[in-house]
């Protein structure tokens, strides 16, 4: 079973996830870098990504085998990384 969406109410925290998207959109390795210390909370972040994949596909000019993701801060993207290819 998948985990909720959906967030709690009236709780704060912090939670911060790494995840790649792949070139088709698909998210992949996901960490739960930071907990919160409430288990809900942790789950409904978690849940918002996976109930969101597959993203769409990245641009065909993208010139990288994926994209590094790092979300912490209430959903504020706070890093991107670029892999690049292989020539």
């Amino acid at each position: 079973m998948r985990p909720s969406a959906y967030p709690p109410t009236s709780k704060k925290g912090k939670v911060s996830i790494t995840f790649h998207i792949l070139k088709d959109g698909h998210i992949t390795d996901m960490v739960l870098v930071e907990k919160s210390g409430d288990s809900a909370m942790d789950w409904a972040a978690y849940g918002s990504i996976t109930a969101s994949n597959p993203l769409p596909s990245l641009p065909a000019e993208f010139g990288c085998k994926y994209r590094y993701v790092d979300v912490s801060d209430a959903g504020v993207l706070h890093e991107f990384a670029e892999v690049k290819l292989a020539t």
